[in-house]
């Protein structure tokens, strides 16, 4: 057996493969390419720049100055992709950290995530349903005695002006009628009727839900 300090310098004297500058580049370049799959485009109509406003708006204040914020990178691809955004219309500017956790867990946050989170009814990984507040203030029914709740439905630009508290009928409306999807993942091919029935956008549930129309105004 060589003395480890022999075997050391052999080591140290083996011939380097050195690639040429022009191979390691395009070499670089494709495997950053095929590193990272370009984002999918959005699922709506896009413009290269904002619209003029059409309400008389107060101006935007100015953004602190030293905050580290990325204005070059593209933002499409970058946020969890949702099927369907719900807006709560709440009437309030500020919440508790977890929205369901408000009115002792009474409101409408809370019964979808009921619905539509980790374990509920219609939780499913390939059709995420997103729930916010908004400041909105809600509509007001004929009869003032009654509580609902208003909702903003994105991106199919629907608005549900009336959402009764007192029942989760109206829940389960707003879920089967307008958040589920018409047609399921090729993921859940393997699922029992039963199973692909319940996930499954019901229309014959819109006509419980008074009063749904477009969204045309300005957001």
């Amino acid at each position: 057996m060589l003395p480890a300090r022999v075997v050391s310098r052999l080591a140290r004297r083996q011939p380097t493969t050195h690639l040429p500058h022009s191979f390691r580049r395009a070499y670089a370049a494709k495997s950053s390419s095929t590193a990272r799959p370009p984002p999918p485009p959005p699922p709506f109509e896009t413009v290269p720049t904002c619209p003029s406003p059409t309400c008389g708006c107060a101006e935007t204040p100015a953004m602190p100055e030293g905050l580290p914020i990325d204005f070059k990178s593209p933002l499409n691809g970058v946020v969890s992709a949702y099927a369907e955004q719900v807006l709560v219309c709440t009437g309030k500017d500020d919440w508790v950290s977890r929205i369901e956790e408000e009115n002792s867990g009474d409101n409408l946050a809370a019964d979808l995530k009921e619905l539509f989170g980790r374990g509920g009814t219609y939780s499913d990984p390939w059709h995420n349903i997103s729930v916010l507040n908004a400041s909105f203030p809600s509509s007001v029914p004929k009869r003032s005695e009654l509580q609902t709740t208003s909702a903003y439905l994105l991106p199919s630009f629907k608005y549900v002006p009336f959402l009764p508290r007192v029942s989760f009928d109206s829940v389960q409306a707003l879920a089967k009628g307008y958040l589920l999807p018409e047609k399921l993942h090729k993921m859940h091919d393997g699922l029992s009727p039963i199973h692909r029935d319940r996930l499954t956008r019901k229309e014959a549930c819109r006509s419980l839900l008074y009063g749904v129309r477009d969204v045309e105004d300005v957001l």
